[in-house]
């Protein structure tokens, strides 16, 4: 199984690679538990095994806070240790891709927001000076009353190509136009 790390270096290896993009420790939480949120949901199990803790600002995944700390308030510059996409099968990049388009175009703070809402796992267990554990089990039948997070490929039936080893789409070679 991954770990919430490799989740993280996910988030912020794509907003390295975009410009004027900020990640911050803050940010980057928050993406790893809206995608730990959103795979219990979609792919009826946890991208990873460690406990998400309910901190003032937020759900927080305190090896990703740790690892990330000593940036404080500043732009993550690199990702931690090796880092490779293909540790993802391809249900679970869709799943971080979908998480990017939908929730990366929020502020550290819009999603400190989003989290907090009442009723919200985060706002059933919090207390203050305290880091009580989000339960997978809460956070699945919270997010199961959401709209469902929307998926930016194509409806599967109406799919044509496949993905390769490397996890690239790959059309049929009729559909090449000469300009590839």
């Amino acid at each position: 199984m991954i770990k919430a790390i490799d989740i993280a270096n996910f988030f912020i290896d794509l907003s390295n690679s975009l410009e004027e993009e900020l990640m911050t420790n803050l940010k980057v939480n928050k993406l790893v538990y809206l995608a730990q949120a959103w795979s219990l949901v979609r792919l009826e199990k946890p991208l990873f095994c460690e406990n998400i803790q309910a901190w003032q600002y937020g759900p927080v995944i305190p090896s990703v806070y740790n690892t990330f700390k000593v940036c404080g308030a500043n732009n993550i510059e690199n990702v931690f240790g090796e880092y490779n996409q293909k540790i993802f099968s391809p249900e679970e990049l869709d799943l971080l891709i979908d998480i990017a388009i939908q929730y990366g175009q929020y502020t550290a703070s819009a999603l400190v927001n989003i989290t907090h809402k009442p009723g919200s796992p985060w706002s059933a267990v919090y207390e203050e000076h305290k880091h009580n554990i989000i339960t997978n089990n809460s956070i699945k039948e919270y997010f199961s009353k959401l709209k469902p997070l929307p998926s930016s490929l194509i409806n599967k039936e109406n799919f044509v190509g496949y993905r390769d080893k490397e996890g690239y789409l790959v059309l049929p070679k009729e559909w090449n136009d000469g300009n590839a």
